[in-house]
């Protein structure tokens, strides 16, 4: 089952461009490297984990970076 939507790479970018924080900032709240933080955004590593880290520091639902059968496995709306 796939847990993270395809899309989630995008949905970061809009999120972070509407919210107008630096990447920087968020790789630094995440504890990773903006290197890094590029890296799983543009080629890959964006994994539930990553979700869930990326929304508490974005302030939004995780459930937006997520797949509706893994929402549902979950219970989240």
């Amino acid at each position: 089952m796939d847990v993270v939507r395809k899309d989630a790479g995008k949905i970061f970018e809009q999120l972070v461009a509407s919210k107008g924080i630096k990447k920087t900032f968020i790789a630094s709240k995440m504890g990773i490297s903006p290197q890094y933080l590029n890296n799983i955004i543009h080629f890959g590593g964006f994994n539930a984990d990553f979700a869930f880290k990326a929304a508490k520091v974005l302030d939004v639902n995780p459930s937006i970076f997520l797949t509706k059968s893994y929402r549902e496995n979950l219970k989240i709306k």
